[in-house]
């Protein structure tokens, strides 16, 4: 009774943790640089509810991985932590450290989850908000998303200009009603065409969030004004549903996670079936009592290797749009996302590796990033980069969104890639454990789930555009 309030604890904090930092993603304070017309709006002002959702989910990972770190090895770190701030609590109130150890040993663990929240929250707060500020930053810089909105305007403005006057657009945006369009102190003293991309924008900014940047526009323009930009192609006609075109159902997101849910789950109870057999061929393969040391890998080829590929896939999305980038900019940025993005999931469970050795909770070296480990988290980083690779650089003919021997490439990328990976580890650091067939194993059953997956629920969004190296002029 005890371990299941203990997890539903943990399960409610990592919710809220999650859906707070999702809450209040895009709402910072409007930066007002005149280079940057969308500096002077705030994020849901210039992006679709759709798109803000997917960019919050994916800044609220890292944060929430650090608590869910915490709570699941709750008896290594939470209590250390725990223990760290009754103690910072009694030296500010200048009490002996005696009461505030016996008072640490009487809290329940079901409380543990709850207080490390709560000191996040109020010991630490400054440090979170300015972590999540970064993190938010970086998500807006790599989806390119302000970038985008103000090549937008700035092109439907000077396409505007160069059919009708300044004064004449203002006349036909303002037409009936009872307020005029206002325009920013900053940009009074600028060109036409910056003015009147803050004024398209002004108008559209109810709306964005509902329909999106294309759909608000063309609602809100003169019709003149329309066909103007309807003719120039920078304009699309609103999709019959009202949402932008590359809307996802909330249900497929949940229904395509909850099933990759119950492949973990079935791979949990088969996998270690198969013990006996494995031993006897001397390789080393889970067995039925250690099925917590088997979620835990479970959970880190899923955070390390398959989230960087989802990211890498939806980051190029975003940045298909960019007018700016050359087609191979795009991939080598996205493929530098990836891999970061990997490289650094792979640092912190060795640390956590290692912070456990620390503290006597597990076996091993306390010797921290030996030549071994380098060479894991560096091959284990490059998988993600490869299997992104194989579905972006190969051309499937633009019909569909992946191919299935795009998607095969991927998961051979994947399964292979991690059986080498522990294979040169192993080698690396002499260990006899032929651990790398069920790695290979593990890493074939979760790539090909969320193939399968994707194939299930391809149809919900608009295809994906593939790269073309040899292609270098902006698209």
């Amino acid at each position: 009774m005890n371990n299941f309030l203990y997890w539903l604890a943990t399960a409610s904090c990592l919710v809220f943790v999650t859906f707070y930092q999702a809450r209040i993603f895009g709402r910072s304070f409007k930066s007002r640089t005149r280079d940057d017309i969308s500096s002077f709006f705030l994020l849901n002002e210039v992006i679709d509810k759709h798109k803000i959702k997917v960019m919050a989910a994916l800044a609220s990972v890292p944060l929430s991985f650090v608590f869910f770190i915490i709570a699941y090895y709750m008896p290594t770190y939470g209590t250390a932590l725990v223990h760290y701030i009754f103690e910072k609590l009694f030296e500010k109130a200048a009490l002996d450290a005696g009461p505030g150890e016996s008072v640490v040993s009487a809290i329940p663990i079901e409380l543990y989850p709850l207080i490390v929240l709560l000191a996040a929250f109020l010991l630490f707060g400054a440090q979170v908000s300015f972590l999540f500020g970064k993190i938010e930053k970086a998500a807006v810089f790599l989806f390119a998303v302000r970038t985008r909105t103000n090549e937008f305007v700035t092109n439907a403005a000077t396409e505007l200009l160069g059919k009708e006057s300044y004064e004449e657009i203002i006349e036909m945006l303002n037409g009936d009603r009872t307020h005029k369009v206002p325009l920013a102190e900053e940009l009074e003293e600028e060109k036409d065409s910056v003015k009147l991309a803050f004024q398209i924008l002004h108008i559209a900014k109810q709306e964005v969030k509902s329909v999106g940047l294309n759909n608000a526009i063309y609602t809100n323009l003169h019709e003149r004004l329309r066909e103007i930009l309807l003719a120039a192609n920078l304009l699309e006609e609103p999709s019959p549903t009202g949402r932008p075109a590359d809307d996802i159902p909330v249900f497929h997101v949940f229904a395509a996670g909850l099933m990759f849910f119950i492949a973990c789950s079935l791979y949990l109870v088969v996998c270690p079936l198969g013990n006996g057999i494995m031993t006897d061929l001397g390789i080393a393969w889970p067995n039925p009592e250690g099925y917590r040391n088997l979620v835990s890998n479970i959970v880190q080829v899923t955070i390390t290797t398959i989230i960087p590929c989802i990211v890498g896939v939806v980051l190029y999305q975003a940045r298909v749009n960019t007018t700016k980038e050359t087609r191979l900019l795009r991939v080598l940025i996205t493929s530098a996302c990836v891999i970061t993005t990997s490289l650094v999931l792979n640092f912190l469970f060795i640390v956590k590796d290692r912070l456990g050795v620390v503290l006597g909770v597990t076996d091993g070296t306390d010797v921290f990033m030996q030549h071994p480990e380098l060479i894991f988290i560096v091959s284990h980083s490059l998988i993600p980069f490869f299997a992104v690779l194989f579905l972006l650089v190969i051309p499937n003919g633009g019909k569909k969104a992946f191919a299935p021997y795009q998607l095969l490439g991927a998961v051979a990328a994947v399964s292979l890639g991690h059986c080498v990976s522990q294979w040169v580890y192993e080698h690396s650091a002499k260990l006899d454990w032929a651990f790398y067939w069920h790695q290979g194993l593990l890493a074939a059953v979760l790539s090909i789930t969320v193939a399968l997956l994707y194939l299930a629920f391809r149809g919900s969004r608009k295809p994906l555009r593939t790269i073309n190296i040899a292609y270098t002029t902006p698209v």
